[in-house]
């Protein structure tokens, strides 16, 4: 074989490689506006119901690649708990006509990207736990949206409208309190700190007693080399979780290199009691 010839087949047998560790998904959603729509609530639900149905395809697609075989430490909840946390999800086309708001998204997956991020998330137990739990809140929250959509078909009073309206907009809130919280957790991942401080700070704003989304604010301005800001936003995740095992180790190692040994020991001392494997360590090596 000549150089050229040989050339040309490890070119095409690398492109092919690469074409393989890409995958492109879609999906659509069309959704039909009630009584307790507006625009912004019938964009919110038609987006999180075609970021479902791609939740759904990229599970299965994992399921069936060997991504989840002795790669991933991880049960079947858990992968589609960070699936939107660890990729992206691109709006292709939307469109409102009348009664009816479409959406049209697409998410492209590389293997590598996508194993390692999965890999670089699964390293915290009590993240892992409030991902879970914000994916249920999304999930209740969705149960309940469709729940309030039938009662409103029905003839009721004013007064009780009204009252459906405000649960309504409630549970609109938790779908995008948790959107916020993955677009921020994305950003995060890719060191985009700017990015995911706004997220994280529009999460808040929904929900001021989310101790998760302070600790992943003080995350940010702790990579940022922003410490203040850092002490200061764990302080805030172990005002409403003061056993949050983690905030605690991470501020006692924030106080002890800015020099306090006083506020360090106090922080690593809980999370040690709170069973933190690396405070012991590190406690234990002073």
């Amino acid at each position: 074989m000549n150089r050229f010839v040989f050339a040309l087949t490890f070119l095409l047998s690398f492109g092919l490689i690469l074409f393989a560790q890409e995958k492109t998904f879609e999906a659509e959603y069309t959704n039909n506006l009630n009584e307790l729509d507006s625009k912004i609530t019938a964009e919110t639900l038609a987006f999180n119901r075609a970021k479902m149905d791609l939740i759904f395809q990229i599970h299965n697609y994992i399921d069936s690649t060997d991504l989840s075989k002795d790669k991933l430490a991880l049960n079947s909840e858990e992968i589609r708990a960070f699936i939107p946390c660890v990729v992206d999800f691109e709006i292709i086309e939307k469109t409102w006509v009348k009664q009816e708001y479409y959406i049209k998204l697409k998410s492209i997956i590389d293997n590598t990207l996508l194993q390692n991020r999965l890999e670089k998330s699964f390293r915290i137990k009590e993240e892992v736990e409030r991902i879970l739990e914000l994916k249920n809140r999304a999930d209740k929250a969705n149960i309940q949206i469709e729940t309030l959509k039938r009662i409103t078909k029905s003839d009721t009073s004013h007064k009780i409208k009204f009252q459906l309206q405000l649960e309504y907009f409630k549970n609109i809130n938790v779908l995008k309190e948790v959107e916020y919280f993955q677009k921020g957790y994305l950003a995060y991942l890719r060191m985009d700190h700017d990015t995911s401080i706004s997220y994280l700070t529009k999460m808040i704003d929904l929900n001021p007693d989310n101790d998760f989304g302070y600790y992943n604010l003080a995350l940010n301005y702790s990579a940022q080399g922003n410490d203040d800001n850092a002490i200061s936003y764990y302080k805030k995740a172990l005002k409403i979780s003061p056993s949050f095992a983690e905030a605690n180790y991470n501020l006692g190692v924030l106080y002890a290199k800015n020099g306090n040994e006083y506020n360090a020991n106090r922080y690593l001392q809980k999370a040690a009691r709170l069973n933190h494997q690396k405070a012991k360590e590190l406690l234990r090596s002073k």
